[in-house]
């Protein structure tokens, strides 16, 4: 039985370790793909999401518009772990931004600067790194609120999964259980 739009859209999604094998693993997938952006289990374990009105950054919630990001390379490589590694940015159409660290905080943008972040493999999971200042980081606490950039480390908090939104919606049954 094949999951209707508004069903997947209204749902909650919660991080499992099956889920984990769904996960992009290579990062060249990430370009121009609408992906969910999920935190790891040991954290909240559920989808960054915009708030609709706020227009402010969590962890939590379905898998609607509100958590899916277009993954877009910005144009230009920076030195990280004595590798070339592409800039990436995240677009949520459905708000009309970036997300972004700005001000001490991760949040939405416009475009430019505090919206470029490197993309790290850890283990199956990545870290979200700014790309001008590879120190600051997403990051999710167990409530679903986001950390301090500049306290962003690697272990759980730090990493998150990303999966291909067509593929989740393809078989939410999977993902929703």
């Amino acid at each position: 039985q094949v999951a209707s739009y508004t069903q997947v859209a209204m749902a909650e999604f919660k991080l499992n370790k099956n889920h984990k094998e769904h996960a992009l693993s290579d990062l060249k997938q990430l370009k121009d793909r609408v992906v969910y952006i999920v935190s790891h289990e040991k954290a909240a374990g559920t989808p960054l999401r915009v708030h609709p009105k706020e227009k402010v950054i969590h962890c939590g919630g379905g898998l609607g518009k509100w958590t899916q990001w277009t993954a877009k390379k910005m144009g230009r490589l920076v030195m990280c772990n004595d590798q070339k590694c592409p800039v990436m940015g995240f677009y949520n159409a459905a708000a009309g931004k970036w997300l972004a660290i700005k001000n001490g905080i991760v949040t939405t943008g416009a475009g430019g600067n505090h919206c470029e972040f490197i993309v790290f493999n850890k283990f199956k999971a990545v870290l979200l790194r700014k790309a001008q200042d590879a120190e600051k980081g997403v990051g999710c606490k167990p409530n679903g609120q986001m950390m301090d950039p500049n306290s962003v480390g690697e272990d759980a908090s730090g990493r998150f999964f990303i999966f291909d939104a067509a593929l989740v919606q393809k078989h939410a049954n999977l993902f929703l259980k």
